[in-house]
């Protein structure tokens, strides 16, 4: 399985996970490095990682669509499971970039906030089809120590 971390301010998975976020998925869409020099395996786990990298432009004409097309099907054709980690407005940008090539679309809400669920059939402000949707609901009494969510599983439309 592999783990993208989508984030653009280095608050993303990767230093959770005990990784630098850097060099990482920016250096590899500009060519600077390649797959092997960014993807880093996860002790104990058969879970490789691809940090973010330094910094992906999300606004305007900054995510080049093809590029990213390219490195998300040269994943594909490896890994069984690709999972992207990313903000909302990261992964909205993602999602509009390559068009919403994915399979399925998980949203962390986090209820205690009052955040309320996407609407059926809605993805990051999309509206889709032929995606599966599922959105994972934190509360206070699923907070885990050091604030890691667990969260109940509700099918979203």
């Amino acid at each position: 399985m592999m783990l993208i971390d989508w984030s653009q301010d280095a608050s993303g998975i990767s230093e959770a996970l005990g990784q630098p976020s850097w060099p990482g998925f920016s250096e590899l869409l500009e060519g600077q490095l390649g797959f092997e020099d960014v993807v880093r395996a996860l002790a104990d786990s058969d879970v490789q990682l691809i940090p973010s990298g330094k910094s992906v432009e999300t606004r305007g004409e900054g995510l080049d669509a093809d590029s990213l097309n390219f490195a998300l099907d040269a994943l594909d054709d490896v890994y069984e499971h690709i999972i992207v980690v990313a903000r909302t407005d990261a992964g909205r940008a993602l999602f509009e970039a390559i068009e919403g090539r994915f399979d399925n679309g998980i949203m962390l809400v986090d209820a205690a906030a009052g955040q309320a669920p996407p609407p059926a059939g809605s993805f990051l402000g999309f509206e889709v089809d032929g995606i599966s949707l599922f959105t994972l609901k934190m509360t206070k009494e699923t907070e885990a120590p050091q604030r890691r969510p667990r969260a109940a599983l509700t099918r979203a439309g």
